[in-house]
């Protein structure tokens, strides 16, 4: 992550780079990857997350809340979006009309509504990281709503993704309220 980390720095210094494809950053202990970071004018840059539905589902924009909280924390100017593909558009046969095919939605109002919300699940995730022991968790609707957790995918083993550790850790999607409720139902306030 070092080398990513690196790299975005150095593109997003150079003027020459229109657009960041997986742009690696770090803040506050988060680390995100945004899809494309399109360079604007002002030192202003347009976050784009983008996902292969034809619609934009709920959780999509804490993805992007959080992604615009670490940007903004680390003093960047972002317009979050959201780049998804149309429903409307139909492919004749010919050549891909892609400037109709996908459809880029400014969320700007919707990821401040969920400023607050995002703060407090961080703080909640600092919380369960900090613990000496990992907490015991286990699986149930919270593993597969609003999607597969990548952790059910092997047998409900979990690894650490956290500061070298090496011992389980279990792996919480807190998308919303629903995640932050499953963490209260395994007893970790």
């Amino acid at each position: 992550m070092d080398k990513a980390l690196r790299q975005t720095e150095q593109a997003v210094a150079d003027k020459k780079y229109p657009a960041i494809f997986e742009a690696t950053f770090a803040h506050d202990d988060i680390l995100a990857r945004v899809d494309i970071l399109e360079r604007g004018p002002r030192s202003k840059w347009r976050l784009i997350e983008v996902k292969s539905s034809t619609k934009v589902k709920d959780y999509y924009l804490y993805d992007v809340a959080i992604q615009r909280l670490i940007l903004e924390g680390l003093g960047m100017k972002v317009v979050p979006c959201l780049m998804h593909l149309n429903r409307e558009y139909v492919y004749h046969g010919k050549q891909y009309e892609l400037e109709k095919l996908f459809v880029i939605r400014d969320i700007t109002d919707e990821t401040a509504a969920l400023s607050q919300d995002v703060k407090d699940l961080i703080r909640e995730e600092h919380k369960v990281l900090a613990k000496a022991t990992a907490p015991e968790i286990k699986p149930g609707s919270h593993c597969t709503n609003p999607e597969r957790c990548w952790s059910t995918m092997n047998s409900w083993r979990t690894t650490s993704m956290t500061r070298g550790r090496s011992s389980p850790k279990p792996f919480a999607k807190l998308s919303g309220r629903r995640g932050a409720s499953s963490l209260t139902a395994n007893g970790l306030n």
